[in-house]
């Protein structure tokens, strides 16, 4: 009896395994193709596959880069965020150049909106929480800016470097369990 109550829980687990893989799967190809729908109205490439950079894990979760464009004086990256099980539990998007360039660049922000518009969150209520924290920035305090829409806690923050003249702007879009 007891064997047979094992097994069972061992194909239960394989089974809750493969669902949420297969969730995971289904909302990262949704985003994908979803970005790639908003994206067209701007000058910004699309995704063009799905991701083949591993999985890298910091503290309690792990990243994979889904996204990545290097222009002269910048870089935009897209990252997605998952959780022990696998689990989708985030977006990020990174934007790295030089700090005056990051800091003042309405383009900037404009991949933040995509990603917003493509998660179904209110693009206007992004654009002014960015606007807001851009021209509130305290270069002192190197604080962030946060806000909550629907399901998500949205961040926005920036990191230069005075020294080295080099800036990134993060804009986080992290699920409320």
């Amino acid at each position: 009896m007891k064997k047979i109550i094992i097994l069972l829980f061992l194909v239960l687990a394989v089974l809750l395994t493969a669902c949420n893989k297969k969730n995971t799967e289904e909302e990262l190809n949704g985003f994908i193709e979803d970005f790639n729908i908003n994206v067209q109205e701007t000058d910004f490439p699309e995704i063009q596959e799905e991701p083949t950079q591993e999985k890298k894990q910091q503290d309690e979760l792990y990243w994979q880069s889904i996204y990545e464009v290097i222009e002269e004086d910048r870089e935009f990256e897209i990252k997605i965020k998952y959780d022990r099980r696998d689990r989708i539990v985030g977006y990020n998007v990174s934007i790295y150049g030089d700090s005056d360039f990051i800091h003042f660049e309405d383009e900037n922000i404009k991949m933040g909106t995509i990603v917003a518009k493509t998660l179904g969150l209110d693009t206007e209520l992004f654009e002014e929480n960015a606007h807001y924290y851009v021209g509130n920035f305290n270069f002192a305090s190197m604080d962030s800016h946060e806000y909550e829409e629907k399901d998500y806690i949205i961040q926005i923050t920036e990191n230069s470097d005075n020294l080295s003249g080099q800036g990134h702007l993060i804009m986080d879009f992290t699920k409320v369990e």
